[in-house]
């Protein structure tokens, strides 16, 4: 079986991955799409409907490959381009490579629906509680009056991007004044949040099976903390299927969910993330994670390969 990894060659998570696939006796190739177009190029014969990655390591025709592990995709980093025409080239070669992207005979370990839509955090938090989460008062806004409002109404606030990848924050209605309000002017809205006291749960999710952590900080945002404590956390049946729920409705086959757990022993959601970092997590507490993951990547495909590029499959940007 060739799996793909989409990640860095740097990145210990994608190495160890490709290795564990290898001792398993598969094909592990790395792709890494910032060395797209200029190391990396792809071929895709419409009329043969024929499509081949030919990377530095490796020439896979598409159709060869069975599964993804989709960790990071670096975008495409044309050389030597004019600024003017900087982002018509990216637009261009992530175009070229949607043919990969949206490949439905591949058995995605997460694909793109999942991750674009892990970008739409506002719509996930809805998503959550209507499946049964519980979620803290959250607002989104760029609206100075109604951030005012809210920051007062709470002793404690977490903002943070509404994309994600920053670090959160505590304000209060100073900073809120000094520092969030220009920052929501020039970057537009961000995420406000009742801040929820307790300790930081996360929850790998990979098919119907399941194992949790509980991430010890002093810290607000766990992150910034180079002395956080993993250790295993049993998780109640109720919350295990909570948990596995979330990921299949949000089109995941594989995640990580965070919650804090407060002092009355309610879980409240705070995110999923399709493409989550586990090497540390899983050396520090000898939890099997690289197992599920891998169990889960090797599944037999259920169908055979449809040809590529046919009518009923749309490739969009």
């Amino acid at each position: 079986m060739t799996v793909l990894i989409l990640g860095s060659q740097a990145d210990p998570q994608v190495l160890h991955v490709q290795q564990m696939l290898n001792v398993r006796g598969h094909q592990a190739v790395i792709f890494d799409g910032s060395d797209f177009p200029t190391t990396d190029r792809i071929h895709f014969d419409v009329s043969r409907n024929e499509c081949t990655l030919l990377l530095a390591t490796a020439q896979l025709p598409i159709n060869e490959i069975s599964s993804v592990y989709w960790h990071c995709f670096n975008p495409p980093q044309p050389q030597n381009v004019d600024a003017s025409h900087a982002t018509i080239a990216r637009q261009n070669c992530v175009s070229a490579l949607n043919v990969l992207l949206y490949a439905k005979h591949i058995n995605w370990v997460n694909g793109i629906d999942a991750i674009r839509y892990h970008q739409s955090k506002p719509l996930q938090l809805l998503h959550a509680s209507s499946l049964g989460a519980t979620i803290p008062e959250t607002i989104i806004t760029n609206e100075k009056s109604e951030a005012e409002k809210f920051v007062c109404t709470y002793k404690h606030i977490i903002v943070k991007p509404v994309y994600g990848g920053t670090l959160a924050d505590i304000i209060g209605i100073k900073k809120l004044q000094e520092r969030i309000w220009p920052l929501m002017q020039t970057s537009g809205p961000l995420t406000f949040q009742r801040y929820i006291g307790g300790t930081n749960i996360r929850t790998y999710v990979c098919g119907v099976n399941c194992v949790t952590v509980e991430l010890r900080s002093d810290n607000v945002d766990f992150r910034t903390d180079a002395r956080t404590e993993a250790k295993a956390h049993p998780l109640a049946d109720t919350q295990n299927q909570l948990a596995v729920s979330l990921c299949k409705q949000m089109g995941m086959r594989w995640c990580a969910i965070d919650w804090r757990l407060d002092n009355d022993g309610v879980y409240w959601f705070l995110e999923i993330n399709p493409a989550p970092c586990f090497l540390r997590i899983e050396c520090e507490t000898g939890l099997r994670i690289t197992h599920m993951l891998l169990s889960e990547l090797l599944a037999e495909a259920k169908r055979k390969p449809p040809e590529l590029g046919t009518r009923r499959q749309a490739i969009t940007t």
